[in-house]
């Protein structure tokens, strides 16, 4: 068993929020003030778009910030808990969302689904992942 899937059942088993612990009202507010600046500066493509989160956890965070505002919302995480825990977060709050366990250090076994999917936006907040040293948003441009 690797260490986010003991992590995962952990906070799970301890009625955490999310990965954040004790920390999840913070981290939430910060997440959900810089994805409304990029909202209003049109840098987010409109709602309806199709919203990949690589590390999404159990969902709490940014792929439930963008369920709740209209994105068609994906998420990819390491822990088959944590994947269970965002289908059933997402069942709970009537938010539709498509969850799937895989390693996103090593996305060949994703490939054909997210190039099948065409996603307009990718995000990630994994300080680990080995292309990215901080939490990062790639958008295609608005087609308005």
């Amino acid at each position: 068993m690797n260490i986010y899937e003991e992590q995962y059942r952990l906070l799970k088993h301890n009625g955490a929020q999310a990965w954040a612990g004790e920390g999840y009202k913070r981290a939430h507010q910060q997440l959900t003030v810089i994805l409304q600046e990029l909202k209003q500066r049109s840098t987010l493509p409109s709602p309806g778009a199709s919203f990949l989160e690589l590390g999404c956890g159990n969902g709490a965070m940014s792929s439930q910030y963008m369920a709740e505002h209209g994105y068609e919302v994906s998420g990819v995480d390491i822990s088959q808990t944590a994947i269970e825990w965002a289908i059933e977060r997402f069942l709970t709050l009537g938010l539709k969302g498509h969850f799937t366990q895989g390693d996103v250090c090593h996305l060949k076994q994703l490939e054909e689904e997210i190039s099948n999917q065409g996603f307009s936006i990718i995000y990630t907040d994994l300080n680990h992942n080995p292309w990215w040293d901080h939490a990062t948003i790639c958008c295609k441009p608005s087609q308005e």
